[in-house]
């Protein structure tokens, strides 16, 4: 039997695989009521400064180092086990796989379904040139069909690098299933990668803690930070950080810009659709964070 990971803190919220739907915080609708605005960006011709592009939920395309690299991609209609059953994505997001150009690589952050989608990787795979996930999770890539040459491994604090471009895996206060028997059997985590002239952060899911900071010492500030701010509830505190928390967590790693991520696709919890950017924006202004809150598919160039 494959070994069980566990969090550097104690987490609470054994439930969450059962419960998706916990507690209401504050008012409003879970789902947007028309679709959200959208821009329909050049992703070919970025040039080779550092840019990304938020193109909904986690899903993040990033230029860097002169490379194509997406971050826990899902472009499919339903995020589930099973299609056509689960949450529905929101209306007004065009982008699809065919649309983007060569994938030099994709970072998957965890195996759960929002951030690990079947259909997405096997649409993505002929244009990707390489994977990076956590422990175990190259398992549930190699099931999809993945040549394993394709996948690299990484456990927390692991780093390998790519002409150039340094990943390393770092923690996150989180959990991995895909189904109720396979509950932690994988990793999951978050990353930094450096290229000598800038150090982009990405928090994959998780909770509040001290591994920000430990971070920030280890790699410096990040000139670019993508934090998770979305899909949280009092039964998930432990490891789904409050939109107040996000920011906070930027505040430890001193990121000179930071992005709100893990909203605007999905109803996974039940807080209104807006509440995670509107209360990220509040606290950011309040402890003078630079951040930036993008419409889907926008791309925002970074300095």
């Amino acid at each position: 039997m494959s070994r069980k990971y566990s969090n550097l803190n104690p987490t609470t919220n054994s439930t969450q695989f059962l419960d998706p739907y916990q507690d209401r915080r504050g008012t409003g609708p879970v789902r947007p009521r028309e679709p959200l605005p959208q821009e329909k960006p050049d992703l070919w011709d970025l040039g080779d400064g550092l840019a990304m592009a938020w193109l909904g939920h986690s899903s993040i395309f990033l230029r860097m180092n002169g490379k194509n690299i997406l971050i826990d991609p899902i472009f499919s209609r339903y995020s589930s086990p099973v299609p056509f059953v689960g949450p529905k994505r929101f209306p007004g997001n065009a982008i699809t796989p065919a649309q983007l150009p060569e994938i030099d690589l994709v970072l998957i952050t965890h195996n759960h379904y929002d951030h690990l989608d079947r259909a997405t990787i096997r649409a993505l795979d002929g244009q990707v040139g390489q994977y990076i996930a956590p422990s175990g999770v190259g398992g549930n890539l190699r099931r999809f069909g993945i040549q394993s040459s394709k996948i690299t491994e990484l456990g927390w604090y692991e780093e390998t690098s790519v002409d150039g471009l340094t990943v390393i895996c770092t923690p996150s206060q989180h959990n991995s299933s895909r189904t109720i028997l396979d509950w932690n059997r994988t990793l999951w985590g978050s990353y930094v990668l450096k290229d000598g002239a800038h150090t982009v952060f990405d928090s994959g899911d998780g909770g509040f803690g001290n591994h920000f900071s430990e971070i920030r010492e280890r790699y410096g500030a990040p000139d670019l930070a993508i934090m998770e701010c979305g899909q949280y509830g009092e039964k998930w505190h432990t490891t789904h950080m409050f939109p107040e928390e996000s920011v906070q967590a930027c505040r430890m790693l001193e990121a000179k810009l930071a992005v709100p991520v893990h909203w605007g696709a999905y109803v996974l919890s039940n807080h209104p659709w807006d509440d995670p950017p509107r209360r990220f924006r509040q606290r950011a202004e309040e402890l003078n964070q630079c951040f930036r809150i993008p419409v889907l598919n926008q791309v925002i160039p970074v300095p």
